[in-house]
Parts: structure tokens; sequence; C-alpha cells
């Protein structure tokens, strides 16, 4: 695998650490040893080295995937006790899309930006101040701008309904993000393409209309 991966990788077949690292990850990764990835730190990269994305890719994955092994049934967020790997996985994850190498395509890119906006989304609803709240929800809405439509949607109207909590702003600021977030909920419905996407939409368009009515003078 190490010469498939050098050649993949690197002009010419040269190992360096990152890619000795990089085969470490890869294996772990096939063989689900999550644990062992995300304990691992992972090396920096020199400007020129091409595989460092996918590198700190797999290592965000595995911190993301090992605070959503303690999500209850159905909720869309893991626990606080998982805010350090949340964190983790969101910074990794910033720093492989910040990457400008070859390892990744657009597709992978594409989830890097699905799995950093939930890990945002989730750091929100984790905050320990609403103003945290809201500057990682604004993050998670900024960040989810860059995903296909249907799944831009869902993320902003769910970022939106977030905004739109008590504490958040004042009533007019709260008010425009309530709309917002039934907007695109509305749109998203007509789009998505699963059943839990759907269920999700249903549920953020009924939260939308209920938090509406308990804002002062959020009518029309």
């Amino acid at each position: 695998m190490l010469l498939a991966l050098c050649a993949a990788t690197l002009t010419g077949c040269v190992v360096t650490p990152v890619v000795d690292q990089l085969d470490d990850f890869q294996k772990g990764r096939a063989a689900g040893r999550w644990q062992e990835i995300a304990d691992a730190t992972p090396r920096d990269c020199k400007a020129e080295e091409n595989g460092c994305a996918r590198l700190y890719a797999i290592h965000a994955e595995a911190n993301h995937r090992l605070a959503f092994d303690g999500r209850a049934n159905k909720a869309v967020c893991p626990p606080s006790s998982t805010v350090p790997q949340l964190r983790l996985a969101a910074d990794e994850f910033a720093r492989s899309l910040k990457t400008a190498d070859s390892s990744l395509d657009a597709a992978e890119r594409s989830k890097l930006h699905e799995l950093r906006t939930h890990a945002l989304y989730c750091l929100a609803e984790n905050a320990a101040t609403i103003g945290d709240g809201v500057r990682l929800a604004n993050a998670a809405n900024s960040e989810a701008a860059a995903l296909p439509r249907p799944k831009a949607l869902l993320w902003q109207a769910m970022t939106q309904l977030y905004l739109a909590r008590p504490g958040a702003g004042n009533d007019s600021q709260r008010c425009q993000s309530v709309k917002a977030a039934a907007a695109r909920a509305s749109e998203a419905q007509a789009l998505a393409a699963d059943s839990e996407s759907s269920a999700l939409l249903v549920r953020i368009a009924r939260d939308s209309a209920s938090l509406k009515a308990s804002i002062n003078d959020c009518g029309g």
C-alpha cells in the first residue's frame, strides 16, 4: 500500500514522514481504528508535500466519529462531553480544506465541508454561553454555503433556527432569523432526498412556527 500511496501523492517515490503516517492512517481507517488515529498527532507538512489534506482529513474524521458515537438515537448532536473532540474535528477539517494539494477530490472536499458544518453546529448547541453559541452557529451557517443546495438549505435552516432562540439577539434579529429558517426549510423540503432529512425539515418548520409566535411583532 505504501508504494501505491507514494506514487499517488508524490512526484517520484520518496517516502517522507508525512507519507508514512498517512499510510498508517489509511490502514487504521480501513480497519476502523478511530481511537488510534485520534490519539496520534498529525505531522506538520511542508508547503510542497502532497497528501497533507488527506492526512488532516482522516484525523478530523476520527475525532468526528468518536464524538458522534456518543449521540443518542435520532439526536442531531452528541452530548457536551464530546466538545473537545468536536472542536478538534472542526479545526482539523478546516486545516485540511486550507491545504492546497491534490490528495482530495471535489466530492471529498464537499464532504469535509458537510462534516465541519455539523461539528460547528453541535459546538453551538453545546456552547457554554449563548454568545459563544451564536458565533459558532454563524460559522456553521457560513460553512454550509459551500455545500450542494439541498444540504446547504437544511443546515442553514438549522442554524437560523438556533439564531432565533431567546438571547441570541433582539426581537427584530430573532424574527428575521426565524423567518429565514422557515423559508430555507420550506425550500429544502422540496429537494430532500432521504426520509431522515425530510423528518428533520418537518421538525424545523414546526419549531420555526412555534418560535415565531413567541417573538413580539413577528407577524407576516
